[in-house]
């Protein structure tokens, strides 16, 4: 099983019993930091479930075989490109090469960059090590703090956080030791700090991130957020407008616009429309899946025109007349989660963008380089991460540093329950 989110491959509880993502994970570790995997089963400890694979034959048998799959596929992935390059050299030459985000960068990557540098005039290394939070990748944020420069230049002013916000992130981020300080002022006062231990009033007029250190910490409040009908989109899954059932929704509602569908889009909106009842005729589906595939992707038609695929006229006097029912097949909840949006809010956040300019749940890494008006910052963090942090509390105190610093006018901390609070361990 693939790896889905990379950041949080130690600390998600839903992946902790997954093998495959622990075992990927930490191959992608070692490569990236350019050791052996025997080197690496001596730098790091087993992540819980795949202790019995800690053990030099076995890890080399199964890397063995993941190599032999992906050949067997044709398959590379990210860490075989960096490889490649490594082994190919680039041959070019170029006035000058950048490298941004440069404190996210591992030992591989530094390799590579390296060898555009060394084919370039001058080359450029940008950053802040204060978000260096992919160490889980095998990043360094050292390598970026000791990187021989031949001059340097720091940006002093935030242009982004109210005053209040940016010292409240910079005390916090203080607490490390192994730092470059800038000497941060914001560009401008005020701002807001709060603690809540409810959800705060969210405004649809202004875009707001609502975030935690792992995605399933969030899982209430989406549950909340929901069951009010307000627009948001889940960074790392299928709530909130995105997702399949929000894509047939959509689909349903442009036919009852007046707006023309796609043969193709049609037969998969027959997924969520029972076969059997007054919708559909016999057959209806077999007949769209044997439809030549250019076909179904180049023919528009109205509502009207579905009949000619298998759509029955009480079909299009439900659409036409608003009537939900012919998606009986998708989920109720779902259902009036959608309807509950577009009646309250309107069908333009029904859209991913729509929905995203307003709200967006998800984990920490995922809003990395982002900013919103109003930040809500989940206070738990997960059992494995907390493992992490006691032992070196510095990249986890940057993480919620690169939570904090996002926002620019409103800052919410709220008190959730979780194993831990990150306040109290950071």
């Amino acid at each position: 099983r693939a790896v889905r989110d990379g950041e949080e491959w130690m600390a998600n509880e839903s992946d902790a019993n997954s093998e495959g993502a622990q075992l990927i994970a930490f191959w992608t570790r070692c490569r990236n930091q350019m050791i052996s995997l025997r080197e690496g089963r001596h730098v790091y400890a087993p992540p819980r479930g795949i202790e019995g694979w800690w053990n030099a034959n076995v890890m080399d048998q199964l890397w063995e075989r993941y190599v032999a799959w992906k050949d067997r596929e044709g398959l590379v992935d990210f860490t075989d490109m960096l490889e490649m390059a490594v082994l190919s050299p680039p041959q070019g030459e170029w006035p000058f090469f950048l490298l941004d985000e440069a404190q996210d960068s591992t030992p591989l990557q530094w390799a590579v960059a390296n060898l555009f540098a060394a084919r370039c005039e001058v080359a450029y290394v940008l950053g802040d090590d204060d978000q260096a939070i992919y160490q889980w990748a095998g990043a360094r944020p050292e390598e970026f703090i000791g990187a021989d420069v031949a001059a340097q230049d720091t940006l002093h002013v935030n242009h982004r956080c109210r005053s209040r916000i940016l010292d409240e992130a910079q005390s916090f981020i203080r607490r490390n030791v192994v730092r470059h300080d800038k000497g941060m002022v914001a560009a401008n006062e005020g701002g807001e700090v709060a603690t809540t231990h409810v959800l705060p009033d969210l405004n649809a007029g202004e875009a707001t991130f609502i975030m935690a250190r792992a995605h399933f910490l969030l899982n209430g409040i989406m549950v909340e957020l929901e069951r009010a009908g307000y627009p948001f989109l889940d960074r790392r899954g299928s709530r909130g407008v995105n997702g399949k059932a929000a894509t047939q929704f959509r689909r349903f509602m442009r036919l009852a616009a007046g707006e023309r569908v796609s043969v193709d889009e049609w037969r998969l909106l027959c997924e969520v429309i029972p076969s059997s009842g007054p919708w559909l005729v016999r057959g209806a589906k077999t007949h769209l899946r044997k439809l030549e595939a250019t076909f179904r992707q180049a023919t528009s038609v109205p509502v009207r025109g579905l009949m000619d695929y298998g759509a029955t006229e009480e079909f299009v006097n439900a659409v036409l007349a608003g009537a939900l029912d012919p998606l009986a097949r998708m989920s109720q909840e779902r259902l009036g989660y959608l309807r509950a949006v577009r009646e309250h809010y309107g069908d333009q956040y029904l859209d991913d963008r729509g929905a995203a300019r307003v709200c967006q749940v998800g984990p920490v890494h995922a809003f990395k380089g982002l900013e919103c008006d109003h930040v809500v910052l989940h206070s738990g963090m997960p059992p494995a991460a907390t493992r992490e942090a006691r032992i070196d509390p510095e990249p986890e105190r940057r993480v919620f540093y690169v939570a904090m610093t996002r926002a620019k006018h409103r800052l919410t901390h709220l008190q959730a329950p979780a194993f831990a609070q990150w306040k109290e361990v950071l």
